[in-house]
């Protein structure tokens, strides 16, 4: 049910928003001193980690959906991590930004992966989350 109101209430910029905001406060109840950054910068939230900036691209989705042409069902949540700007006509560099984070709104998880290690398009499953709640691992 609680997916269903995500899905249906908040427009696409509010969905990014929040995404930003989680990750925020998810780094920041880590002990990190993290930031969300201006518009115009090519990543969304900055933490200091031993005195260094880490920049850290973030994508939304508001629920799981089905794996495409799997045989059986196999939800997971879909995230098309390359892309950008109006249309995603545009593709990130390994410059924009050093990390990246995956925002489940339905269930609050958070997935940092680094930038050289995404795909174009990432599905993720619930359990995977887990494994990549940490941000520590990739520092």
């Amino acid at each position: 049910m609680r997916e269903e109101i995500i899905g249906d209430a908040i427009t696409d910029l509010a969905a990014g928003v929040a995404g930003e905001h989680l990750v925020c406060a998810d780094l920041l109840l880590q002990g990190f001193n993290a930031f969300l950054t201006d518009q115009n910068c090519p990543y969304d939230v900055a933490v200091e980690v031993n005195s260094k900036l880490i920049k850290i691209q973030v994508k939304a989705t508001r629920k799981e959906r089905a794996i495409p042409q799997r045989k059986f069902y196999t939800p997971a949540y879909l995230f098309h991590i390359k892309r950008c700007g109006k249309g995603g006509k545009k593709l990130y560099t390994e410059l924009d930004f050093d990390v990246m984070a995956l925002v489940a709104l339905d269930t609050k998880q958070i997935a940092y992966i680094k930038m050289a290690d995404a795909k174009l398009t990432m599905h993720i499953n619930r359990t995977k989350f887990a494994a990549l709640s940490d941000i520590r691992r990739l520092l």
